[in-house]
């Protein structure tokens, strides 16, 4: 009787810690007869019946609003010029992607294609906007958003001058690198360029500024307070009165160590062994005469 309960309760207990995956409700039928409407109505993209049932399927397996995703993005890119294998290929990476994935896609393609906002040419906006959506491990309104920022900045401030291809990717990579922060990293890139051209700060041009803080940016979100905390010290008679080039090396230095990349092992210390074998593995105790015997 014991060990039919025992099984029982074993049983129960090893699937109290399994819970069921979650599932959406998904209108497959739906996504599958909007795509093939939308394929044969478009007699100039020249699909074969089979290829475009085809394809239906697959954008079916997308769930809920894939059908919508797909045609959006391709409506653009053909829109665009490209060709219609191309664009096709292209809106499918989408049918598996969110809504603000897509979204965050089609508004950086239209930034960087547009002739009244960056012009850039179709490889460099398709690249662009792969890179902040369906190749952004993240939240794609925070890549949205950073690139934003930082177009308004470099497009509209005046002063600068700085050419559109730069600004896009200006843009993209401070997107890019906001992966690691927490809500993107536009607020940290200006507040570290503001500094380094001010007069409290290194006080350099803003070539030099943007470069650095490229640079510095990519050492983490805490990277801008260490960099600006380890400068400050080093050039203040508290600290090492330094001058420039000494105290931005220092500061680098700090910054660079904002990250501290965890070890997988832990404390997974060598077991003990007779005659105090971990503590000699330490280098706490010399080892004993018959040390080569064990």
């Amino acid at each position: 009787m014991f060990g039919i309960v025992g099984g029982l309760l074993l049983g129960f207990s090893a699937m109290a810690g399994e819970l069921p995956k979650k599932k959406a409700d998904c209108f497959a039928a739906r996504e599958y007869i909007t795509t093939l409407g939308f394929l044969r109505e478009h007699k100039d993209f020249q699909i074969k019946e089979d290829d475009a049932r085809k394809l239906s399927d697959q954008v079916s397996l997308g769930c809920t609003g894939a059908a919508q995703r797909f045609i959006k993005v391709t409506n653009l890119l053909v829109k665009s010029n490209m060709g219609t294998a191309d664009a096709l290929r292209t809106a499918v990476k989408f049918v598996e992607a969110d809504d603000k994935t897509t979204e965050t896609f089609l508004k950086v393609f239209q930034t960087a294609f547009l002739a009244d906002e960056y012009d850039l040419d179709l490889p460099s906006s398709l690249r662009y906007a792969l890179a902040l959506s369906v190749q952004y491990q993240g939240e794609p309104e925070y890549a949205l958003a950073d690139f934003a920022k930082v177009s308004e900045f470099c497009l509209e401030r005046k002063g600068l001058d700085l050419s559109k291809p730069y600004c896009a990717e200006l843009g993209v990579f401070v997107a890019r690198t906001g992966m690691a922060y927490p809500q993107g990293a536009a607020p940290s890139f200006f507040e570290l360029l503001d500094f380094v051209r001010s007069e409290g700060g290194p006080s350099r041009s803003t070539a030099e500024a943007l470069n650095l803080s490229k640079e510095i940016l990519g050492y983490g979100p805490l990277a801008v307070q260490n960099f600006r905390y380890g400068y400050q010290f080093a050039v203040s008679k508290e600290g090492f009165s330094q001058p420039y080039g000494a105290a931005m090396e220092f500061a680098k230095r700090l910054a660079s160590r904002s990250t501290k990349e965890e070890s997988a092992r832990g404390f997974d210390f060598e077991r003990p062994s007779k005659n105090g074998g971990m503590q000699r593995a330490l280098g706490s105790i010399p080892p004993s005469s018959n040390s080569e015997k064990e």
